[in-house]
């Protein structure tokens, strides 16, 4: 339960009867002014004498009549040997001990997790509000609707009646600063201003009106809330899992990043929840259950309000989450050199053939050992035996080679997301140098050729130059398929790339 200390200005008397040093509760002769403390709240006097200079601070827990219950000895004080007498003086005074709390805790509480709300049936909460689960999770209401009939198990995102919740652990400590009606701080290193805010877990921190933070995140602004190291700032900002949100946003979901009003909100407002989205500007919603990352570029699923009466429909999300997107392959090289040297310094991204043809080509790794950052590494002195599993790496001196199977380039678009093309083709990178084409052919997983059959460039003629082609058959798919036919002559290095349409399915 929280401490809260009750300020008495002025207020002085005497002791009734004598007490002993180890006595636990005392008769005041006048106690006016007083009240009984409640049960999460205590109240400092000083016993003192002019003459001896002795002092001691004792800590009132409760009063009945002119008696008050007392624990002795506090902040380092002794009161005399044998006790007090009668008509000692008493009287409040600021102690270091309250001071000192009111630097932890704001407005001298201590929070823990009993003073966050029971969860309870068929109740109606808003977005942002908190509740405690009988096993002392925390949940954070995800939207504004009202609660089942039972409560709810389980860890993550949870269903309760009309309510989501993300449920979050979080324990009680004094280590803490708290400012605010009705403020609950409750962990390790957090801090709260603002009323009825919440921050929970370590190194939480929330600033304004019902604001929540949760585990290493940041809460600015009304009803902002953020969980575990995200960032919301801003009026309904919400941010979990390492994303960010500002300006009426909400919730970008696990490494996302939303600006702007009511962009990525699942507040009701008939947005999807989103993985590594970002999304900017007014009524921008993510469209898309997961969003898609192709050898590293994003493929976004907006989809923007203006339904037929001005709102987003929650039935539509869905239905209208289509975008365009160019889709790359790693890197590849579709000719037959360079070939692998000994003592040579490559760039990071290189793409070299073995001196002995394997079928495989090797995609270099440059990174110095534990740095965060790309440059030049030198092959070793002796050709590397090479590992022929695509995927697989084989080291060579300094340099990491990563296997690549240009026969068979098989990309995968993500859950609830289906992909079809309006254009395939190759994009060279600055090595190329080709002196004949080399054939390709695009498909699916299990038909590498339903797109386009194996069809020779003609465009490939140098440094980021390239051949698109249109496909025979346009029929959409989860999975997508490039592949070598026939290799060129010449260094080839570039890409395989995909043109078309994302859209946004029901099923995985």
């Amino acid at each position: 339960m929280s401490i809260q200390y009750i300020f008495y200005n002025n207020f002085s008397t005497t002791l009734t009867n004598a007490i002993s040093s180890s006595a636990t509760s005392a008769v005041l002769d006048d106690v006016t002014g007083l009240s009984d403390p409640g049960t999460d709240e205590v109240f400092n006097l000083t016993l003192f004498d002019d003459t001896t200079g002795e002092n001691e601070v004792i800590t009132v827990s409760s009063l009945s009549g002119s008696t008050v219950t007392i624990a002795r000895n506090q902040e380092g004080t002794t009161g005399p040997v044998g006790g007090w007498s009668a008509g000692a003086k008493i009287e409040t005074r600021t102690t270091a001990g309250m001071m000192g709390n009111m630097v932890a805790g704001g407005r001298g509480r201590r929070s823990t997790l009993s003073d966050i709300a029971s969860w309870q049936a068929s109740e109606y909460l808003e977005a942002g509000q908190c509740r405690r689960r009988s096993d002392n999770y925390v949940m954070v209401a995800q939207n504004e609707e009202v609660t089942g009939s039972t409560e709810p198990t389980g860890t993550g995102l949870v269903d309760d009646g009309g309510i989501t919740w993300v449920i979050l652990s979080a324990s009680g400590s004094s280590e803490m600063l708290e400012a605010g009606n009705e403020a609950v701080s409750s962990g390790t290193g957090t801090s709260i201003f603002g009323d009825w805010g919440r921050a929970l877990g370590y190194a939480a921190s929330s600033f304004g009106g019902w604001a929540v933070s949760v585990s290493s995140s940041l809460a600015g602004g009304h009803r902002a809330f953020a969980t575990r190291l995200a960032v919301a700032l801003g009026a309904n900002a919400g941010a979990d899992d390492q994303s960010f949100s500002g300006g009426f946003s909400a919730r970008s979901w696990e490494d996302g990043i939303s600006i702007g009003p009511y962009a990525g909100n699942n507040w009701g407002r008939g947005a999807r929840r989103s993985r590594h989205m970002m999304m900017f500007g007014a009524n921008t919603y993510g469209g898309a259950a997961f969003s898609i990352s192709m050898a590293g570029h994003p493929v976004v699923l907006p989809f923007v309000g203006g339904y037929t009466s001005g709102e987003s429909h929650d039935d539509d999300t869905a239905l209208q989450s289509t975008g365009k997107a160019l889709i790359y392959s790693v890197p590849v090289n579709l000719g037959d050199g360079p070939v692998w040297l000994a003592d040579h310094s490559y760039e990071h991204g290189t793409v070299i053939f073995p001196t002995v043809a394997n079928g495989k080509c090797y995609v270099s790794k440059c990174r110095p050992n534990g740095a965060k950052y790309f440059e030049p590494e030198t092959s070793g002195s002796t050709e590397p035996p090479w590992n022929t599993t695509a995927g697989s790496t084989t080291s060579d001196g300094a340099v990491t080679w990563y296997c690549i199977d240009p026969t068979d380039i098989l990309l995968n678009m993500g859950d609830y997301s289906r992909f079809t093309p309006t254009s395939v083709g190759f994009v060279c990178d600055e090595g190329a140098a080709p002196t004949s084409q080399p054939t390709i052919s695009f498909g699916i997983n299990g038909n590498a050729t339903k797109w386009l059959a194996g069809t020779a460039t003609t465009k490939l003629s140098g440094p980021l130059s390239n051949h698109f082609f249109e496909p025979t058959n346009n029929e959409g798919s989860k999975t997508l398929q490039a592949a070598l036919v026939t290799a060129g002559t010449g260094p080839i290095p570039g890409r395989f790339v995909f043109e078309g349409l994302v859209l946004e399915t029901p099923t995985l």
